[in-house]
């Protein structure tokens, strides 16, 4: 009887690890605010794009927001006839970047913060125009 009792635990304890190490799988490109993040040297960029705006946050390796003070950012687009568009954020809340912008067209993005005279960028591709081409 006791042995079955601890087997049924340690069954409970390995589904337990099992669902939890699938949600981190799942969910590891997804940030704090809804966006996705692309790593970027010790640093992570989350990108949220909703309508016509391009919101961008600077995050810590454990996916914290960093305060937006003191820095700045821009995006790149890399345009579908090989030219590019170059687009300077603003400052919004606390921690976060933004513009708003119909831009369409546009195979993929960089987005670079400047941060105290040092780059932090990432590339991210349009999911949109990925859908169209296939």
């Amino acid at each position: 009887m006791k042995a079955r009792k601890i087997f049924i635990l340690m069954l409970f304890v390995f589904i337990f690890f099992i669902l939890y190490s699938y949600n981190k799988n799942i969910f590891k490109d997804i940030g704090p605010h809804g966006g996705r993040v692309k790593s970027a040297g010790s640093y992570n960029i989350e990108m949220k794009v909703a309508s016509h705006n391009f919101q961008a946050f600077l995050l810590d390796n454990q996916l914290n927001p960093i305060s937006n003070k003191g820095m700045t950012c821009e995006i790149r687009f890399f345009l579908c006839d090989s030219s590019t568009i170059d687009i300077d954020l603003k400052p919004f809340g606390d921690d976060a970047f933004m513009v708003e912008s119909s831009l369409k067209g546009y195979y993929y993005y960089n987005v670079v913060f400047h941060v105290f005279g040092k780059q932090i960028k990432a590339k991210f591709e349009d999911e949109n125009l990925i859908v169209l081409n296939k």
